[in-house]
């Protein structure tokens, strides 16, 4: 049997479009990786070792961007990766390399899916990933060797209640039916099964709630889930100004630039947007729902399945939040959702090594092990 399960859904075939080499988020690296291509003839390709590779956050090194870009120091005219045509693949730091795989080891399996933060993902252009598995364990050598999978992984589905897998992957199946092909009803059944835990809320009481007026710990949140797209916390003013923004923020009154889409942001428009999704954008969002329960990811880095339930609600919120920002004033797109979801995906990723984000999850944990607050998030821009 093998240890190596990979999500049936994405499909991936490299288009060199060079989106991800211009994301304004770092690629971090690990000191040897850093050594081993510093130590390289850099200056060959025209760039000096000591400003393309430098030093980062949390003790770990990333490749600089050009001058006044978002883009990669290493990304040529070309959209190609001058490290890559240099000296091969294997030459590049381990993120690029890996990118947009995604995976999640545990004693029995390592889960593989893919980062809908690539237009490749997002737009399901290329071979289904499960096609391309031999490349694919070749990028995660080490999980792969570690997993037997005669071992008893248990799942925590609350901090009261643990699972084993095969009793998770009949609950999943038994999601997966619910969930349905509507964006609304199959967040509604996602809250409902974070909501396993003693005295919570019954499905009667679920009320589509303006967003300004759903309930105190929801709108927190949802809001900070938002921050980094308000405030970059890298800066000690900006981190200042964080404490007058956030209280504008839970009352969905701010104006302000959007980081992460770059455009101007009303919230009271985007909380009067009708909010409608064309189907091929709905069909998307569940499809990177049922991605991340398969995979395993919402039990990432979490005390339970609650939390990683309410963390996904409220990412899915975000996507839908950000593509009623991009509609103001007309119609949601396809192209909308698509351009929503690539932006916080590409967040997430860089979030999970190290981020601003990161740094706020203590703020953030007692909500996300409330099942209440998921029953809100999956409310909050439901239509």
């Amino acid at each position: 049997m093998s240890v190596l399960r990979i999500d049936p859904a994405p499909r991936y075939t490299c288009t060199t479009c060079g989106d991800c080499c211009r994301s304004p988020w770092a690629v971090l690296m690990p000191a040897h990786e850093a050594e081993a291509l510093r130590a390289r003839d850099l200056a060959a390709l025209g760039r000096a070792p000591d400003a393309s590779v430098i030093p980062g956050p949390a003790g770990l090194w990333q490749l600089a961007k050009a001058p006044g870009s978002t883009a990669c120091v290493f990304l040529d005219d070309d959209r190609l990766c001058a490290i890559h045509k240099a000296w091969g693949e294997a030459a590049k730091p381990t993120p690029c390399r890996r990118f947009p795989f995604l995976h999640v080891a545990s004693d029995e399996h390592v889960w593989v899916t893919a980062n809908y933060g690539c237009k490749a993902v997002s737009e399901g252009r290329g071979a289904p990933i499960t096609a391309q598995a031999e490349a694919i364990a070749a990028l995660f050598p080490k999980d792969i060797g570690e997993a037997d999978p005669d071992a008893d992984t248990v799942y925590p589905l609350t901090p009261a209640v643990d699972l084993d897998t095969a009793s998770l992957d009949a609950l999943l199946d038994r999601l997966f039916a619910a969930m349905g092909d509507r964006l609304s009803h199959a967040m509604r059944q996602l809250a409902l099964f974070a909501a396993q835990a003693p005295e919570i809320p019954t499905p009667s009481a679920l009320q589509q709630t303006p967003p300004q007026r759903a309930p105190g710990p929801v709108r927190y949140a949802f809001a900070l889930t938002l921050y980094a797209d308000l405030v970059d916390q890298s800066r000690f003013w900006d981190r200042l100004r964080g404490i007058w923004v956030l209280p504008r923020v839970l009352g969905f009154g701010h104006v302000y630039r959007s980081r992460l889409l770059d455009a101007p942001v009303s919230m009271r428009a985007v909380a009067a947007h009708p909010g409608a999704l064309p189907a091929a954008g709905e069909a998307l969002l569940i499809e990177v729902m049922r991605s991340r329960l398969r995979s395993r990811r919402v039990f990432k880095d979490v005390p339970s399945a609650v939390s990683g339930i309410t963390r996904l609600l409220l990412q899915i919120d975000a996507v839908l939040y950000f593509a009623r920002a991009l509609a103001t004033g007309r119609d949601i797109t396809e192209d909308d959702v698509r351009r929503a979801l690539r932006t916080v995906e590409l967040y997430i990723a860089n979030q999970a090594v190290v981020s601003a984000l990161s740094r706020l999850d203590p703020r953030l944990a007692g909500f996300h092990a409330d099942p209440a607050v998921a029953l809100g998030a999956a409310e909050l821009f439901a239509v």
